[in-house]
């Protein structure tokens, strides 16, 4: 095993969205201190994936003195962009920074690895990065004081911002009108419609029809592709009688196995006209009937195999029970003989050359000649 480290602050099990959390407040208090300049500020994130997870530290202010890369390399960068320069990238205070960063998240980690081997062993990654934008700033009024020029500060890269998803209160009214002539339809998110943003849209407005008590979720049924089912809301009087068809549906599926119908509900023109009268709920009933089928199948004894259920079946299985439990008494009792029997001859080739070893030790040396034999 590789020697393994530990931060001094470091917990077994404590979780890195609670290390993230603490990490914050460390800055925060850091700067409070004077330990890093005034006006830094960053932003902590964290991310797990199957290989471990991460923990990014990304500075995204600091004092308009500060100065984060070494003006060196920025004009070395500027006049020969395409060339390789041996030159710090960082100020010493830019680096010294990352180094106190470092430190504070580094204290919650822990490592064991050896990556002359590739083994990696450690609580999670750190890493220790600057903001686009303020790196842009920065390396501007770099280069307008080489040149000395003003110093202007370049307009910050405009964030996108997402669009809302939106579903008019229209939409939501022409959606239950349509199921109120139709009250038995049952329809998906992506049904209504195939923008992305518009599906998340409606997925917001259904749960809150739900709650309301407005739709209900269907019970044991999905879309095609695994996404819910949605309907009106029942009635406890409409759900009564749905039960009561489910139950009847279930009473035919047995009667159909005891009269030796074929397992095939379709060939039931009683379940079949069951499911006529009730529409949106075709599905469900000739589920019941399957369920009643099958376990009416199950429940049925079977000639000459006795069960837990059906051991009448068998006049002879308590014999047969006796029989098989004695064969495997005798079974046991003849490995035990036989372990004895062979411990017992092991015992015995051991006695006789240990004789063997004492009658060669008295008699004295022997001496054998690879022509002659024993001498």
């Amino acid at each position: 095993m590789y020697e393994v480290t530990y931060g001094a602050k470091y917990e077994d099990g404590l979780d890195v969205k609670e290390i993230a959390k603490r990490v914050r407040k460390e800055i925060q208090a850091a700067v409070k201190a004077g330990e890093l300049p005034k006006g830094l500020k960053a932003s902590v994130r964290i991310s797990r994936y199957s290989g471990g997870q991460s923990l990014y530290v990304k500075v995204t202010a600091v004092p308009r003195d500060f100065v984060v890369y070494n003006p060196e390399r920025v004009r070395l960068d500027h006049e020969e962009p395409h060339r390789f320069h041996d030159v710090p990238y960082l100020t010493p205070e830019a680096r010294a920074v990352e180094k106190k960063i470092e430190a504070l998240y580094g204290a919650y980690n822990y490592d064991g690895s050896e990556p002359q081997t590739d083994y990696f062993n450690v609580n999670f990654y750190g890493h220790v990065s600057w903001d686009y934008d303020l790196e842009k700033a920065d390396k501007a009024r770099t280069l307008a004081r080489l040149k000395g020029e003003p110093v202007l500060v370049p307009a910050p890269t405009p964030k996108k911002e997402k669009p809302k998803p939106s579903v008019t209160d229209e939409e939501v009214e022409e959606l239950l009108k349509g199921l109120a002539e139709k009250p038995d339809t049952t329809f998906a998110v992506f049904e209504l419609s195939r923008s992305r943003l518009k599906r998340a849209g409606w997925t917001g407005k259904l749960r809150s029809l739900v709650g309301k008590g407005v739709l209900e979720v269907v019970e044991g049924r999905t879309a095609y592709n695994g996404a819910k089912l949605y309907r009106l809301a029942r009635t406890p009087e409409q759900k009564a009688a749905c039960e009561a068809r489910e139950a009847r549906a279930e009473e035919l599926g047995k009667a159909a196995f005891k009269r030796g119908a074929k397992c095939a509900p379709v060939n039931d023109p009683e379940v079949m006209a069951l499911v006529k009268e009730s529409a949106g709920d075709g599905y469900v009933l000739l589920q019941a009937w399957h369920r009643g089928y099958t376990r009416a199948n199950l429940a049925e004894p079977v000639s000459g195999v006795s069960t837990l259920e059906h051991p009448d079946n068998d006049p002879d299985l308590n014999r047969r029970k006796a029989e098989a439990a004695k064969k495997a008494a005798d079974a046991l009792a003849e490995r035990t003989r036989a372990k004895v029997e062979a411990e017992k001859a092991r015992k015995a080739r051991e006695a006789a050359a240990q004789r063997a070893l004492e009658r060669a030790s008295a008699a004295g040396p022997v001496f054998v000649s690879p022509r002659f034999g024993e001498c």
